[in-house]
């Protein structure tokens, strides 16, 4: 069930209650739909949604989560009717990536319907990258461009917007031109961020599939921001190339206090949790030396030259099961045209490292990368077979607006459409036309990944013996009969 709603809170001068409600979109996980990969991912509460109500309390508003990618038996419509006549908010914010920048703009324009007088902030990567387009429809009054913490906490005290950095608005009202103030400087010390605020959740509500955790509920969790490195196909508008990160007191305080909302396990979702190596190994001990009790997943990537038997002892230790690790390709000239800063020694290295101190792993591949042809598509399915992965998982390369990928391929008309529906995970060729490859031949390898690094004697073996150790056996079973419908 959602929670209740009440009407009566605070009354500001504009007769609106000092509220204010952030919706996450009903197709969130969409981007994933008709692949593999589908019946693994986590429906989880957004950690940005939990921060930024942190945010708004200390600013002594009421904040509410109105998640919409949650199924619940009434309409999207009569929900988001039912929180807006129930709040009564004086904001309202919709966070969005590239493929849901439309389906964002349609539900602020039902808010506006509802109650015109509903300030609709639009937040997140895309709002970030194109600002103006985000307010040419009118339906979004404001937009939070980069980090949103201090942006917000401006807004929400009142300032006059015309001297917040981070934001665009439009002018006379809302009839006039658009304006973007000046960019808002990265938040120097994250230790100074508020506690995340998850009792805007119904926790319960969440689940995310036995493949990607071991229990639920899951909390994601982010203790650094920033990466480094210069990926091409990575976006860097909002956390930039300037790694900050959460002292390692901080982030076991930040890890105690997400685990006394009732959550299980906590997957890390930092860009590079290990960036820093001796900081990611104070993590561990500092865990250690509270005794926590407490399961924990890095899900979203380590470098694999950001790894050593060191740190990879001491994370077991500390009860995470499992890492992530980007590989992206098998081919060395594929991973220094991507500049991705790392040797397939230092990949096989990390993986020998893992499987020999007993902790999972997940390698993160892609093919249609630049350059890309039959024969480095057919290495990385070769390395595959060779570091012998916990789960390898495929994805092909998808040039999202805000990527250096995008801009080189969009100055050589290599980019089809920009219609940002069709920037979908696992189905872009319907955005752009390979450079080197037709699409026949990149669903080809796309399918055969799969069959050669999931279907082999080799792999279901040693699935098997780790189903047994784990009691994961019914649950591999089960999902992958769900992946039949998608072809072997």
């Amino acid at each position: 069930m959602e929670k209740k709603m009440k009407r009566k809170i605070k009354i500001n001068e504009t007769g609106k209650n000092r509220s204010i409600l952030f919706i996450c979109l009903p197709s969130t996980l969409d981007v994933f739909k008709e692949s593999k990969i589908s019946v693994a991912v986590p429906l989880i509460p957004l950690i940005s949604l939990a921060q930024l109500s942190a945010v708004a309390k200390k600013q002594g508003y009421k904040p509410y989560v109105l998640d919409l990618s949650v199924k619940k038996k009434e309409s999207v419509k009569e929900r988001i009717t039912n929180a807006i006549k129930g709040i009564n908010p004086e904001y309202c914010g919709i966070t969005f990536t590239t493929p849901l920048s439309k389906e964002g703009d349609s539900v602020a324009a039902f808010v506006k319907k509802i109650d015109k007088s509903v300030k609709t902030i639009a937040g997140g990567a895309h709002a970030t990258i194109m600002p103006k387009e985000a307010l040419a429809s009118r339906n979004f009054d404001l937009v939070v461009i980069g980090e949103g913490e201090n942006t917000l906490k401006e807004l929400l005290s009142g300032k006059d917007i015309r001297k917040i950095d981070g934001i665009g608005f439009r002018t006379k009202n809302g009839k006039g031109k658009i304006v973007i103030n000046k960019p808002r400087e990265l938040i120097k010390n994250l230790d100074d961020l508020p506690m995340p605020d998850y009792s805007v959740f119904d926790i319960h509500s969440y689940h995310t599939p036995r493949l990607n955790c071991r229990k639920n509920p899951v909390a994601a969790m982010e203790t650094s921001r920033g990466c480094p490195f210069g990926c091409i196909y990575c976006n860097k508008k909002i956390f930039g190339r300037f790694f900050r990160y959460k002292s390692p007191k901080r982030v076991v305080d930040e890890m105690e206090h997400i685990l006394s909302y009732g959550f299980k396990e906590i997957h890390i979702w930092d860009d590079g949790f290990s960036t820093d190596l001796k900081r990611a190994k104070d993590v561990c001990r500092e865990i250690l030396r509270r005794k926590l009790k407490i399961t924990w997943n890095i899900y979203n990537g380590i470098r694999a030259n950001r790894i050593d038997r060191e740190l990879l002892e001491l994370l077991k230790k500390s009860g995470c099961y499992r890492i992530s690790i980007g590989v992206e390709s098998g081919n060395q000239k594929i991973l220094d045209r991507i500049h991705k800063s790392t040797t397939i020694e230092e990949i096989k290295k990390a993986f020998k490292l893992a499987n020999e101190v007993g902790i999972e792993t997940i390698a993160f591949c892609m093919i249609g990368l630049p350059d890309e042809t039959e024969e480095t598509m057919q290495q990385t399915i070769d390395l595959m077979l060779e570091i012998r992965p916990t789960i390898p998982k495929l994805s092909i390369l998808m040039p999202l607006p805000g990527t250096p990928i995008f801009d080189e391929w969009d100055k050589k008309g290599i980019i089809t459409s920009k219609f940002w529906p069709n920037y979908v995970f696992h189905l872009p060729q319907k955005v752009y036309n390979h450079p080197t490859l037709d699409w026949e031949t990149i669903n080809k390898y796309y399918k055969l990944f799969y069959r050669k690094t999931m279907l082999n004697p080799g792999f279901l073996f040693r699935r098997v013996i780790r189903d047994i150790r784990t009691g994961e056996l019914f649950w591999d079973a089960y999902y992958f009969i769900k992946t039949l419908k998608w072809g072997w």
